[in-house]
């Protein structure tokens, strides 16, 4: 199981390089949290896409919404000093936070997520 950020999700969906390895990671079943769900409602939303009906096929994929908790919360803000060099947001520390709290590695299209230097922080590039 991984944890997915909005940015694999994405590419996903608009099937841009690296998207048969989250298709694989849905397979397994993958976690997003509901604050990168939200990113990425508004990113389909800004591009016209039918929110609803790709969000039901990637829950028939192995989708599973999370709760983004209040201990993801202040793992979230303990991230800030690691992240800050690297202008990270608030959604990508949400992102973070659910992958330590979950202790699973993450998934994304953010090549600069590398070079955090996180204990016990996993990540995985989708290209």
């Amino acid at each position: 199981m991984l944890v997915l950020d909005a940015s694999a999700l994405i590419a996903l969906v608009a099937e841009e390089q690296g998207w048969q390895l989250v298709k694989k990671a849905l397979q397994d079943e993958a976690i997003i949290n509901t604050v990168n769900y939200s990113e990425l409602l508004f990113y389909f939303e800004r591009h016209n896409y039918n929110s609803i009906g790709i969000t039901e096929h990637l829950l028939d994929a192995g989708l599973l919404i999370q709760s983004f908790s209040k201990k993801e919360a202040e793992i979230s803000a303990s991230l800030e000093s690691f992240t800050k060099p690297y202008g990270l947001s608030l959604g990508d520390r949400a992102c973070l936070a659910s992958a330590i709290n979950l202790n699973l590695k993450v998934l994304t299209a953010d090549k600069i997520w590398t070079q955090i230097k996180y204990p016990d922080l996993q990540i995985s590039l989708i290209r």
